[in-house]
């Protein structure tokens, strides 16, 4: 839109953006009126950038936002250029890529979300902006060359959504407050009701003939006079929603709701100005009181689930913690304190910003930014959380608390999305859409007959206003939700840590399962372990753990464990430092600086690496074969030893569903395997061994071109791919530090053996949510059948919709408590 010269207004009008009384010399642009140069700053630099629909899609309150554009001083924001104090609000930040999280007080509406989320338009340096409305929170990932933090909230400002800046920006791990304005409604709602019924009393009381006189007339206008904050401000929301649906041509759950309440209102004004009757203003007064009583319970309910799943140990991440003394102990996620030195190893997260203390590290950021290029980092750099450790280990100092939901939002980012999409949650959605729709027309058709052909228009009223408010879409949409969440919750519990309820209807959609077999079926527990070769010196011992120490492989876990009671501290340092490089399903690989080279890993790896392999150790069982400057040293060899329980829980899934063993062992190791397994898989033709990753990528796709809905199991690190892959993928860890962002679920590996209840659970999680939407259907069936029939009055059928919404509440909570599994004994 283009923008002619601005003129005075004549006469005081409305501000056309924030909806203030324009002064007599206010200024006009293409014919609208603004109150102040803000106003009319903002709605041109929306109107210049196709963003003038932000006016069509704003509540009806008088203006899109309700506020005028803020007044900006050039050297409000200069302390946003102060890099300490950038380094504690942001949450990543490299050469091309920044993110932050702001608190917006101001969004309150669709018009609010549908601006911000379109930022980019505004500032071309916005790449991305998110708004999660329950937290009030913007998302903001911007290119630090093109835009900065100070020149993004300098544009909020512009446009009247100034962010709440506050240098404690972690979120608080307190379940979420309700708004003190929702307690004002429900507050002033309340007061009124129970004065209105005070003066109905005598009305009541006086039975058929009524109330007659200027008693009956005083206390119908005072029930007038009481219900006007009702309608006016407790009501207020309803009529806000049902509107701004409306103009997005959306016919939501508040359309019939607002409906109700002005039939009842304008009926009740008939009643009482015109045909001295008392009207029905105590229904209506009742209406909006237990509507907001309803939501109110909602609101809280869902909170607590959202808050559970956010901080209370939902993560399931440790984390080693240097001591005062220098020796490491392993602390929960929720545990580590600002100013704690932490030990990450190849593979792992850093849990919170922090220093790096080490000489240098390579950090792979994908887990925040979706690009897997690693970043290198100095002593002394600031490091990032969600960042994974390649490499060598490092040292880091913690400067910020952790955040248990940031890390779970990271998890659920859009980055690591792919077409695992599953729509029972979106149908009872668009279902509700489509449902509320045929409630207004269901209601219309009863007015037009109690109206037309019964000539009873009383009665119509009545049809109508009850038809409209019995009639309740919200359980429907409120099952998937409370059944899902309430189940998350309890598998966390459990051991099975679910990234989302979607993930959740896949796993209840599984038909395949795939698993890998080291460290998923086999334990690697030091015991097991046993060295087979030539003497190692206290040197060669202490660089072989050194390099061991990288990894999270179950294999270097035991080497680790087994070589710790040989070399002491000391001998451990005096080898120095190294640069270890881990190759997936390979080995690993550390040149120290003092010149030595060890090699861990397959045989024919090492021999690839140039290493001397005359002596090789033959083995039929799994084995971390050791080279020393390239001679080859010995083996540490696994027992194939199956975790507690798994062969009863193949039983168990074989009968159900169709399962296979993908391994990268050799045909030598194949052998006890097969004996040992082979028939608790359904046959020799389900093991398949010597499967590199690449092969395990092309056998998943091969399943799902036969249309299976594919689980893959395995250790998250050298099967990522795999369990990317897979429609569902499943890390099973024994280190809980060990995460990928690449798997769909957690489980640790003392829950694997309650993998059958776990999917068994899933699916009754499915029938909970169908039997709720079934008693919800009933319930509305029901109630429409009686209310059209003139049997409901508006009162009662205030009472019984927000009833429904709880009833399933119930149901679908204590359906999904009482019927999880089982705790997984030790």
């Amino acid at each position: 839109m283009n923008s002619p010269a601005t003129s005075s207004v004549a006469a005081k009008e409305q501000c056309a953006h924030c909806g203030l009384d324009c002064p007599d010399n206010g200024i006009a642009l293409d014919g609208a009126a603004f109150c102040c140069e803000g106003c009319r700053i903002v709605y041109q630099m929306l109107a210049e950038n196709d963003l003038d629909s932000y006016y069509c899609a704003a509540p009806t309150d008088g203006s899109p936002g309700n506020r005028a554009a803020a007044e900006i001083d050039p050297g409000d924001f200069d302390y946003l250029e102060d890099e300490s104090l950038l380094a504690r609000l942001l949450d990543f930040r490299s050469d091309t890529l920044a993110i932050a999280r702001l608190n917006i007080p101001g969004i309150h509406c669709a018009s609010c979300v549908w601006l911000l989320e379109n930022l980019h338009k505004l500032d071309p340096g916005v790449l991305q902006s998110e708004v999660n409305f329950m937290r009030k929170e913007l998302l903001l990932r911007f290119d630090p060359r093109r835009s900065s933090l100070r020149a993004v909230v300098e544009l909020l400002h512009k446009i009247a959504y100034p962010p709440d800046i506050r240098l404690a920006a972690a979120r608080s791990a307190e379940p979420p407050k309700t708004p003190r304005i929702e307690w004002l409604r429900l507050g002033v709602a309340g007061f009124c009701f129970g004065n209105i019924m005070l003066f109905s009393f005598p009305e009541y009381l006086a039975g058929a003939q009524g109330l007659s006189g200027e008693f009956g007339q005083l206390f119908a206008w005072l029930n007038l006079a009481l219900s006007l904050p009702v309608l006016l401000f407790s009501a207020a929301p309803f009529f806000r929603s049902a509107l701004t649906g409306l103009r997005g041509g959306n016919v939501n759950i508040d359309v019939p709701i607002a409906l109700g309440i002005v039939v009842l209102f304008l009926r009740s004004l008939v009643d009482i100005a015109v045909l001295g009757a008392p009207g029905f203003l105590d229904s209506m007064a009742a209406l909006v009181f237990l509507l907001l009583l309803g939501r109110m319970f909602q609101r809280k309910t869902y909170d607590r689930l959202a808050f559970d799943r956010d901080y209370a140990a939902y993560f399931p991440l440790s984390v080693r913690i240097e001591t005062t003394e220098g020796r490491t102990t392993t602390r929960s996620l929720d545990q580590l304190e600002v100013g704690d030195i932490i030990v990450v190893r190849n593979g792992e997260l850093i849990p919170a910003d922090a220093l790096l203390l080490s000489d240098s590290a390579a950090l792979d950021y994908s887990f925040v930014t979706g690009e897997s290029a690693a970043q290198h980092s100095a002593k002394n750099d600031l490091v990032y959380a969600g960042g994974r450790l390649t490499g060598s280990p490092a040292r880091f100092q913690t400067i910020k608390p952790v955040s248990q939901s940031y890390l779970t939002d990271l998890w659920n980012n859009g980055i690591f999305a792919d077409e695992k999409h599953a729509g029972f949650s979106d149908l009872t959605n668009r279902f509700s859409k489509y449902f509320t729709f045929g409630v207004v027309v269901v209601a219309a058709a009863a007015g037009l007959y109690w109206a037309l052909a019964a000539g009873d228009w009383s009665a119509a009223a009545d049809a109508v206003t009850a038809s409209l408010i019995v009639a309740c879409p919200c359980a429907l949409a409120l099952a998937a939700p409370f059944t899902f969440g309430t189940s998350l919750g309890l598998l966390a519990r459990r051991g099975l840590y679910v990234k989302n309820s979607e993930t959740l209807e896949l796993l209840a959609a599984t038909s395949a399962i795939v698993f890998d077999k080291t460290g998923t079926l086999t334990s690697a527990e030091p015991a097991q372990l046993r060295y087979h070769g030539l003497e190692c010196t206290v040197q060669e011992a202490a660089m072989t753990l050194n390099t061991a120490q990288a990894s999270n492989h179950p294999l270097s876990r035991g080497i680790v464990s087994v070589l710790r009671e040989q070399v002491d501290a000391d001998d451990l340092s005096a080898v120095g430092d190294a640069i270890i490089d881990e190759v997936a399903g390979k080995g690993l690989r550390a040149d120290f600086y003092s010149g030595h080279q060890v090699l861990i890993g397959a045989a024919e790896w090492l021999r690839e690496q140039g290493a001397d392999m005359s002596g090789e150790l033959p083995t039929r069982e799994s084995a971390a074969h050791i080279a020393v400057d390239g001679r080859y040293m010995g083996a540490f060899v696994q027992k194939n030893y199956l975790r507690r329980g798994i062969r009863a829980m193949l039983e168990k899934l074989r009968g159900a569903f169709n399962i296979y063993l993908l391994s990268g062992d050799t045909p030598q190791q194949e052998a006890d395997f097969v004996n040992m397994l082979s028939g608790a898989f359904g046959g020799k033709q389900h093991l398949r061994f010597g499967r590199s990753p690449q092969d395990k990528l092309e056998f998943l796709d091969e399943l799902e071109r036969g249309g299976a809905t594919t689980l893959m199991l395995g250790d998250g690190l050298n099967d990522a791919g795999a369990l990317r892959r897979s429609t569902v993928g499943v890390a099973v860890v024994e280190n809980n530090a060990a995460f990928t962002p690449a798997s769909d679920a957690i489980l640790e590996a003392r829950a694997l053996a309650g993998l059958p209840q776990f999917l068994q659970y899933a699916r009754r999680g499915l029938g909970i949510v169908k039997l709720s939407i079934l008693l919800s259907l009933l319930y509305n069936v029901v109630g429409l059948t009686l209310a059209v029939q003139g049997l409901l009055s508006p009162l009662v059928s205030a009472v019984l919709m927000p009833l429904s919404s709880i009833t399933v509440i119930v149901f679908s909570t204590l359906s999904a408590r009482l019927l999880a599994p089982r705790e997984v004994k030790q």
